[in-house]
């Protein structure tokens, strides 16, 4: 899905930005499962435009913290900041760049990733006793407000977690799962405006007429201007022992 982060990368950041509160908890939970310190390493796999790279760099204080992105718009918008080191590559390239790093972060990024069990293999071998990789990605069935074919357009592409679980497993890591619901709410328009602008790739492939019978469809079911937003975030964490 290049292409269509390349289209959205100077407004990513605002289409993705829910509130505050939702970004300090993702913040929190990856800074903790992560177990992010100061001699860590960090390579944040498909870090988009870097906000989060540069956000658990500076929370965490950690040593040095990668932003590897495939989509030459994001990597752009990420190369702005001084504070991370930005790369454009997919996991495969990212594969054979021979970077040293003690954790690995892939927030929501996982299903983008069509040869899943190589890159778990090469992590596993990479990373020092008790590296760390860090899944954040959401269930099957989403909750979120969306219309029903975006979610069919979403269960297409999106691994369960139980299939993430037993690869990682079965390469050799040590693996727990959390489910972390989170609940908030958006004026409608804000909500429908983040829809037009596809803010998830699972939405590139509706025309502009599919969008707006799609928004009716959710109207209808939502005939308050508050909308209410289910999130609920899968943290998948895999960490080696040797």
């Amino acid at each position: 899905m290049t292409d269509h982060f390349d289209t959205i990368a100077d407004i990513y950041n605002k289409v993705w930005y829910f509130s505050q509160n939702y970004q300090t908890t993702m913040l929190e939970n990856i800074i903790e499962l992560l177990q992010l310190g100061n001699a860590d390493v960090l390579a944040d796999l498909g870090g988009g435009t870097g906000t989060y790279t540069r956000l658990l760099l500076e929370k965490a204080r950690i040593g040095k913290a990668y932003c590897i992105e495939p989509s030459r718009g994001m990597y752009l918008e990420a190369k702005k900041i001084p504070s991370i080191e930005s790369i454009c590559a997919d996991a495969e390239a990212f594969m054979n760049l021979d970077l040293t790093f003690t954790k690995v972060l892939l927030k929501e990024v996982v299903h983008h990733i069509p040869n899943r069990e190589a890159l778990w293999r090469y992590l596993f071998a990479k990373l020092p006793d008790q590296g760390r990789v860090l899944i954040v990605t959401r269930p099957y069935d989403i909750a979120l407000p969306l219309f029903e074919a975006a979610k069919q357009a979403f269960r297409q592409k999106q691994p369960k977690h139980e299939t993430l679980i037993r690869e990682l497993e079965s390469s050799g890591f040590e693996v727990s799962f959390r489910l972390h619901p989170y609940q908030f709410s958006l004026d409608k328009p804000v909500w429908f405006n983040m829809i037009r602008q596809r803010f998830m790739s699972d939405l590139a492939g509706f025309t502009d007429e599919e969008i707006e019978a799609g928004l009716l469809e959710i109207d209808q079911q939502n005939p308050v201007n508050d909308i209410r937003i289910p999130d609920n975030i899968i943290y998948l964490s895999a960490w080696v022992k040797k």
